[in-house]
């Protein structure tokens, strides 16, 4: 890029002077028509000089322009190398926090699965021993209950044979009666 500059600078410097050269040979071959021209040929030197020294100025000002151009260019480029740098380390910032998330969210899955396996575990055992606490409590009320009848069919049975017992005898004694009182009455 500087080589390019410099190869600027020579060439206006030799456009420079080859335009020098041609007036001093337009002035040569004219001089019937000096009298025309209000500057005299080294006044021209000096004007066309100055006007190289502007070209030269403006050329040193397009030159300290375009470098301070490549310097912002630079500093764009580097800024946005680091704005990228920066996202992409928060890209990756973040996607180690989402990585650690669902790590931290698998975690918690797998003691919620475990903890209801568990749970549900102790269920199932506490539901059977409730269960045979209750078949256990129904065996004995059944149990129970099976003895009591079997002492009331007893006492059924005691009390159908004292019954009977008393009919049996109430049966007698009015036949007794009426014998009795048959034979009191059957003349004699």
């Amino acid at each position: 890029m500087l080589g390019a500059k410099k190869e600027k600078e020579f060439n206006l410097l030799s456009f420079n002077e080859k335009k020098i050269e041609k007036h001093k040979c337009k002035n040569y071959h004219n001089d019937s028509s000096k009298d025309k021209y209000k500057y005299s040929q080294s006044e021209f030197i000096a004007a066309t000089l100055k006007e190289a020294d502007d070209m030269n100025e403006e050329e040193r000002r397009i030159l300290e322009a375009e470098k301070r151009i490549l310097e912002t260019e630079k500093r764009v480029h580097q800024d946005n190398k680091e704005v990228k740098e920066s996202i992409d380390k928060q890209f990756n910032d973040i996607k180690g926090i989402f990585k650690e998330y669902k790590n931290d969210l698998d975690k918690d899955r797998i003691e919620l699965k475990n903890d209801l396996a568990r749970e549900r575990a102790e269920l199932k055992s506490d539901l059977k021993e409730a269960i045979n606490e209750h078949k256990k409590v129904t065996e004995k009320d059944v149990s129970e209950i099976k003895n009591s009848m079997k002492g009331i069919e007893d006492r059924i049975d005691s009390t159908n044979k004292w019954i009977i017992g008393l009919c049996i005898t109430t049966i007698i004694g009015i036949a007794t009666m009426a014998i009795t009182i048959g034979i009191s009455i059957w003349p004699k």
